[in-house]
């Protein structure tokens, strides 16, 4: 029943310390094209001074009456500079309205405590230390420096210290130091009673937490177990939810700080009407209409310019409409009433066909299969175990038979091909996605879809209708005798390619005697049961799958918290012998300075997981997104999607607009964040007095 697929070497060459750069793959190259353009990063950016600063004119008017510091008082003395290679229309014009929409149920903006404020308003407001959505520009990719202008390791690789950009403030005109990356590392990264991105695993080498030193204001010092961790540029770049967070705002919601204060309230510290945020991001969230709008303005006081002295962003508003279905971001794309949007398989040809039309307002481009539709059951026997059930199901999960059972009962071409019928949607076995540079089909253990063999396993397991009403029943020497093999899958309710695949699954699952129950969610509740484990399975799509260099953990256990699937509990966690293996070579390519080592160690971790049905893999989609063709400066090959998602692939703070096509702005010039609106906002408290960093 256990084949495997057909030999197809990867294209992964050696390319620089850090990671193999994949070739274009065929995509058309051009002179609009920048993939692998720069030899350097030199020839992308810069930090230096200039004689005088342009700024927007709305901006310009506050300073004229008196509530904002002129310009050059606002940027670093040596802001970070975008060079006129990237510029591909050349430098912008200030002004215009971006339409977005987004479909995520939006909690708060306080990202390291797990907060979710929209999966595209997280990448306008937030800034990390390195940047390697960039990479797929370099010839020979690294990390590029964003908030941390140069760094260089020890002689021993033992310690890396950083140099910060001086100067940069945050949007309320407050200083960024090393005080907040102390804080973020300290504070929310490792402490355990707060639900952040990553925790004090991800940050253990050699079996020793990293730690991370003040040397001055603008110089931090990380020092590891083992020597050249270079997996930490990844954990510091611009993941899904990591951001350095403002520790002047923070602490004093942080128990450390405020006895007063409880960590349920420092999760909650800034909610979606926290306005005006205070943010190192092109643009600031200054107005919110519950579940519906969301409009951020420019940041007066962000730290990067073009070589022409222009402080940037050069669109001046981002304004989000929430929809409860994610189907709509394409639909207002198609429409004209949004300017940006990822298009979903399912509405892929009516998108190709609007864009052809007479009356079109907009550009496509085209990812790779990357991105992996997979079902992953909860594998802890300790975490959110309350009843006999709970333990029985989890027993159940971690049985490498049932596991292959479901496997066999899945029909992965009927899915991709019926459900998606479109060529941007392909059956997928698990791990590592087909899209990606480290992806091995030799390695891929694939389990044909096969009913019949699966009854088959779960008789061996004990399993039998004995009411005869279709659904098997439990053994009579289990935990729960008798009961009906019920199981909850949930899912995500505001997108409909999770809906469909749901649906899809349910029918067979029954026809092997098994009740899959759907529980369709919206993305802030179910993260949050993720997070605490409050799971049986869970339908998902996972766009890491294709970066195992840079998300390792979404492979594997590479700290207590990781995978999602199998987190510690509060008795601990018993990993299975498998997972152990996969963990440690994880691990062990955190630390390669080979392309071709790494290449070699995730083949390995491809073919085990695979093999152990680690998750069940459904079906991978190549994605497709569109924006307004009056925006300049994009690239023809955008997006790659190798190294980060399509949002973080290209700085947006570099696209404008061309006056003639520009959308009226100026009624939101009210809303730029000044010291005084900032002061008049009722969440916006100024630290307590005499609490400081320990």
């Amino acid at each position: 029943m256990q084949k495997r697929a057909r030999a197809m070497l990867s294209g992964v060459v050696v390319a620089s310390l850090f990671l193999a750069l994949v070739t274009s793959s065929g995509l058309a190259q051009d002179s609009r094209a920048l993939w692998g353009k720069f030899g350097s990063l030199d020839e992308m950016i810069d930090f230096r001074s200039f004689s005088s600063y342009n700024e927007a004119p709305s901006l310009a008017n506050l300073v004229a009456q008196g509530q904002l510091p002129p310009v050059a008082e606002r940027l670093p003395a040596e802001p970070f500079v975008w060079r006129d290679a990237m510029m591909l229309d050349g430098n912008g014009t200030y002004g215009d309205l971006v339409r977005r929409t987004d479909g995520t149920a939006s909690t708060g903006y306080h990202l390291n405590a797990g907060n979710i404020a929209g999966w595209t308003v997280h990448h306008a407001y937030r800034e990390t230390l390195v940047r390697f959505g960039w990479m797929w520009m370099l010839e020979n990719p690294e990390p590029t420096p964003n908030l941390a202008r140069s760094w260089e390791w020890s002689e021993d690789g033992t310690s890396l210290t950083m140099h910060l950009i001086e100067g940069v403030r945050w949007s309320d005109g407050q200083p960024f130091t090393a005080d907040d990356v102390l804080y973020t590392y300290y504070d929310e990264w490792l402490d355990p009673q707060v639900p952040s991105p990553v925790g004090e695993g991800q940050w253990t080498f050699g079996g020793e937490v990293t730690q991370l030193e003040k040397i001055d204001d603008y110089t931090i010092r990380w020092t590891f177990g083992e020597p050249f961790p270079v997996q930490v540029f990844f954990q510091l770049g611009e993941r899904s939810f990591n951001t350095i967070t403002p520790a002047h705002v923070y602490k004093n919601f942080h128990p450390k700080y405020n006895p007063e204060s409880s960590y349920e309230e420092y999760v909650l510290a800034t909610p979606m009407d926290a306005v005006p945020q205070v943010a190192l991001g092109p643009w600031v969230p200054v107005t919110y209409v519950p579940g519906q709008q969301l409009i951020a303005v420019r940041n007066p006081y962000y730290w990067k310019v073009d070589e022409a002295g222009n402080q940037l962003p050069y669109w001046d508003v981002i304004v989000w409409t929430f929809a409860q279905d994610w189907d709509q971001w394409a639909l207002d794309l198609m429409t004209g009433s949004a300017d940006i949007a990822n298009v979903k398989v399912s509405l892929q040809p009516q998108a190709l066909a609007a864009e052809r039309s007479a009356d079109s307002q907009f550009v496509s481009s085209w990812g790779q299969f990357l991105s992996g539709f997979h079902l992953y059951f909860n594998l802890s026997l300790t975490n959110s175990v309350e009843t006999d059930r709970d333990l029985a199901l989890r027993q159940l999960f971690r049985d490498l038979t049932f596991r292959q059972a479901i496997s066999h009962a899945i029909d992965r071409e009927g899915i991709a091909g019926g459900v998606f019928p479109d060529p941007s949607s392909d059956p997928y076995f698990g791990g590592i996605t087909p899209g990606s540079p480290f992806y091995e089909a030799s390695m891929t253990a694939t389990f044909a879809y096969d009913p019949d063999g699966s009854r088959t396993l779960l008789a061996d397991l004990g399993f039998s209708d004995t009411d005869g009403d279709g659904i098997l029943n439990w053994p009579a020497d289990s935990l729960i005798p008798g009961e009906e093999l019920i199981i909850g899958l949930q899912t995500s309710s505001t997108d409909p390619d999770f809906v469909s695949t749901s649906e899809a699954l349910a029918p067979m699952f029954r026809e092997i005697g098994i009740d899959l129950r759907l529980n369709p969610l919206t993305g802030g509740i179910a993260q949050s049961n993720i997070n605490t484990g409050n799971f049986e399975a869970v339908l998902t799509r996972d766009q890491n799958l294709g970066k195992p260099w840079i998300s390792p953990a979404s492979l594997g256990s590479i700290g207590g918290n990781t995978p999602v699937w199998h987190r510690e509990g509060p008795g601990g966690r018993e990993l299975m012998p498998f997972e152990v293996e996969i963990g440690e070579l994880l691990k062990a390519t955190r630390t390669m300075d080979s392309a071709e080592d790494r290449a070699r160690t995730f083949a390995q971790v491809q073919e085990i997981f695979t093999e152990n049905v680690y998750t069940v893999g459904i079906w991978v989609e190549r994605m497709m997104t569109g924006h307004a063709d009056r925006f300049q400066n994009y690239p023809s090959d955008y997006p790659v999607r190798i190294y980060n998602g399509v949002t973080m692939s290209v700085p947006k703070e570099i696209i404008w607009t061309p006056l003639p096509a520009q959308f009226d702005t100026s009624e939101f010039e009210g809303l730029i964040p000044t010291a005084e609106i900032y002061q008049s906002a009722d969440w916006y408290q100024p630290v307590l007095q005499g609490l400081g960093q320990e």
